[in-house]
């Protein structure tokens, strides 16, 4: 998976994943097929890049309490309505996305989680975009205040990315956390901060998200991670007959999708 992330172009002066030459009607690859979806639809206030839309979609899996299709959609796109070409062409995107989602959750469920971060031409780890992305998710996230403690807690590899690498708040936060690790960083300049902790912090971010997630099946769901059976069940929930529709036809679900099709595009 990691490797479909290390074909990269600059697009608006930002790294992102090179989605040239993607037929979504003859790919077989989800993560083209996203790609492709998100260069079509996208603006700049959308999420243009499969490592940002991986880190936004644990964040909804992550989240204390499930989030609806028809509230999380649209964020994709920035707050508003993506234009389809038909409903088939809506349903496609949508099973991609669950597709991504089933692939998450079952990583987290087996304790094998691997963020969808990008690489750069010298194969260094780019967490930012995935940051990004899982900042965006978070927006939605409508917990228990019980849960800001923990949640604070378990995000301070995550949130350390929305700084610039040389900044202070960076610095001081990257040493807060290889200093927790028990890293000895007297001495050190940043590039040998950086050099020491790096991958340690990497690492840090997949434990705060299996932790995130662990409390969500334990406290929230009741389920805990060990139990296989549950390792794929998706958290994003049906759309409720009487909910808005999330093809963005703004027709209720049973006058819209449900009704056409006579079964659900979920």
């Amino acid at each position: 998976m990691l490797d479909k992330v290390k074909q990269l172009k600059k697009v608006k002066g930002k790294l992102v994943y090179d989605c040239s030459g993607i037929d979504v009607g003859e790919s077989h690859d989800i993560y083209d097929i996203l790609q492709a979806f998100l260069f079509e639809k996208g603006s700049e206030f959308s999420i243009r890049d499969v490592s940002e839309f991986h880190g936004f979609m644990t964040a909804l899996i992550c989240a204390p309490k499930p989030i609806s299709p028809s509230i999380w959609l649209p964020y994709i796109w920035g707050s508003r309505d993506a234009t389809w070409k038909s409903k088939d062409d809506f349903a496609s995107f949508f099973q991609v996305t669950q597709q991504i989602n089933d692939e998450i959750v079952g990583g987290l469920g087996l304790r094998c989680f691997e963020p969808l971060f990008l690489f750069d031409e010298d194969e260094v780890a780019l967490p930012k975009l995935w940051c990004d992305g899982f900042s965006r998710g978070e927006e939605l996230w409508k917990g228990e205040k019980k849960d800001a403690e923990f949640i604070d807690e378990h995000t301070k590899a995550i949130h350390l990315f929305f700084s610039e690498v040389d900044s202070a708040p960076f610095i001081q936060g990257f040493k807060d956390i290889i200093v927790s690790k028990g890293v000895d960083i007297e001495g050190e300049d940043v590039g040998g901060l950086l050099k020491k902790g790096y991958d340690i912090v990497l690492a840090q971010i997949v434990d705060e998200v299996q932790a995130l997630y662990d409390r969500v099946r334990l406290v929230h769901l009741d389920t805990p991670y060990f139990d296989i059976e549950h390792a794929v069940v998706r958290r994003t929930p049906k759309v409720g007959r009487n909910e808005i529709c999330i093809c963005g036809s703004g027709k209720k679900f049973k006058k819209c999708c449900l009704k056409n099709t006579g079964r659900s595009v979920i």
